[in-house]
Order: C-alpha cells, then structure tokens, then sequence
C-alpha cells in the first residue's frame, strides 16, 4: 500500500478510535498502520537512493564514454588527414612515374627513328662515295692504259684544272703554243704530252684521295652515332626497369594506403554512430532522473519528517 492510503487508513481508525470505548485493538492498528505507512517511506527512499546512485553512475560513465568517443574521433580525423596526405602523395609519384616512363619511351622512339634515318642517309652517302671512288679509279686506269699505249699520239683535250689555281694544277698547264705544237711528233712535244697525262692522273688521285678521306670520316662519324645510340637504349632500358619496379612498389603501397583510409574513415563512421546512441542514451537518462535529483533531498526530508 501506498504512503497516502496508509495515512488515510490511519487517519480512519484514530477518528474511530476517538469516537468508541477505549480498545485495545483499535489502538494496536493504528499502531500497525503507522508503522506499515514508516516502513513504506523508508523502503521509498531506499528506493529513490537506488535510483539516484544508478542516474548518478550512468550519467557519469555516459559522459566519460561521450568525452572518449569524442576524442577518438578527432584522432580518428587527424589519422585520416594524415592518411589523405600520405595517398595524395603516394598518387603524385604514381603519376610522375608514370609521366616518366611514357617519355622515356617517346624519346626512344624519337632516337630510333632519328638512329634509322641516319643509317639510311649514310648507306646512301657511302653508295655515292663508293660509286665515286670507282669512276675515279676507272678513269684513271684508263688515262694510264691510253698514255701508255698512245704516247703517240695528239691529246685532245682541254686542260680540266684552267683558272683554278697555280699550286694543284702546274702541271696540267697548257703552254701558249701548245695548240701550235699538237700536231708536231718531236720528241720534246711528246714528253710534254706525257707530263701532262702524269699531271692528269695525280689530280684524279688526289681527288680520289679527298673522297676517301670523306668516306673514312663518315664511316667514323656513322659509328660514333651509333654507340651513342646503343649507350641511350641500354641507359634508357636501365631506368625503365628500374622506374617500372619503383612503379609497381609505389601501386602497392598506394592500395594499402587507400584501404588504411578506408578502415579509418569506417572506424570514424562507427565512432559517430557510437557517439550519437551515446547522447540518446545520456537524453533519456536526463529524462528518467533530472527530476528526481534535482528533489532527492526535498523529497527525503519529507519523508524523514513524515516518518517521525
């Protein structure tokens, strides 16, 4: 029974009491009443105590677990930027790496076709300097084969090396009765006629001397390239495989960061969802005992004043 129906049944049997003979009995239950209506407060506000230290200690361990979820979720958010920073940066070198390679190999590519049509340029010079050397040599036996054979007879032919110069071609000048003296057979004409022919031949082996000099210098020239190309693919080949490895370090270490991002952005998410249930759960407890802590005291001194 309740405090205030207990009180009503006391106040009943006193009222009653008063109006009859005295009775033992009577007396002796409202004896009982009072002491049943004590024992009510006193389990009420053993009651309220109970429920006070449980609002208490909730209301304690809530907030601390509200203040710790809150400070795992700014470390949470700090772990996060850092792991933003360490991805973005991982990406960039990705991306750098990549960039590398790929002009690697256009430059490879752009060496290649430069290397090829170089060589091309030199089989072409060499044809040509090669076909020169033949009809110089050519041309040259064959003034040997005809001064030889024809030491006899009249030269016709117009002096090749005319107004070019004293030093390289004294001896293929003609004398100014030359034309008079074609015709003639004397011996001083025919070793005039014989000098001239050694004059020819040696101008046609020097000329064949300078195109060989030419070709010498091209092939040296041909060979010089292509060790300079051989020394860039092997280099470039080199630093491929070694960016390439690099590359693919970077891709792994790339996917473990994404996934460390992806498991500290979810813990944060659980963190929140953790945090929000928390201040529900502080709300409602604010609900069932603001009131009764806030009147714990008014309401035990009452009781206690009831009680006496």
């Amino acid at each position: 029974p309740s405090v205030a129906l207990l009180a009503r049944q006391a106040t009943v049997a006193a009222q009653t009491a008063r109006r009859q003979p005295a009775d033992p009995h009577g007396l002796g239950k409202i004896t009982q009443l009072v002491v049943q209506m004590t024992e009510v407060l006193k389990k009420e506000q053993e009651d309220d105590k109970l429920k006070k230290q449980m609002c208490d200690g909730e209301l304690t361990r809530n907030d601390k677990r509200s203040k710790g979820l809150g400070e795992s979720i700014e470390a949470q958010a700090a772990n996060i930027g850092s792991a933003e920073v360490e991805r973005d940066g991982v990406q960039k070198d990705i991306n750098t790496l990549r960039k590398g390679i790929s002009d690697l190999d256009v430059s490879v590519k752009e060496a290649t076709t430069r290397r090829k049509a170089g060589h091309e340029e030199f089989v072409k010079v060499m044809a040509d300097l090669t076909e020169a050397i033949e009809l110089l040599r050519a041309a040259r036996d064959r003034l040997g084969d005809f001064y030889k054979k024809s030491e006899s007879l009249l030269q016709e032919s117009q002096d090749v090396t005319s107004g070019e110069g004293q030093d390289d071609s004294s001896l293929l000048a003609l004398d100014n009765g030359d034309s008079e003296d074609q015709n003639s057979t004397g011996p001083n004409n025919q070793a005039a006629r014989k000098t001239r022919g050694l004059g020819v031949i040696g101008f046609i082996e020097k000329i064949e001397k300078d195109v060989q000099e030419e070709l010498k210098e091209e092939k040296a020239a041909e060979q010089n390239d292509q060790t300079q190309y051989e020394t860039f693919i092997a280099e470039a080949g080199e630093k491929r495989e070694t960016d390439t490895q690099t590359l693919s370090v970077r891709v792994s270490t790339l996917a473990e960061v994404t996934e460390k991002h992806r498991v500290l952005t979810q813990r944060q998410k659980t963190l929140r969802g953790e945090l929000e249930n928390t201040k529900k759960v502080i709300a409602n407890l604010h609900k069932e005992c603001d009131w009764l802590v806030k009147n714990y005291k008014e309401r035990e001194t009452k009781r206690a004043a009831e009680a006496e």
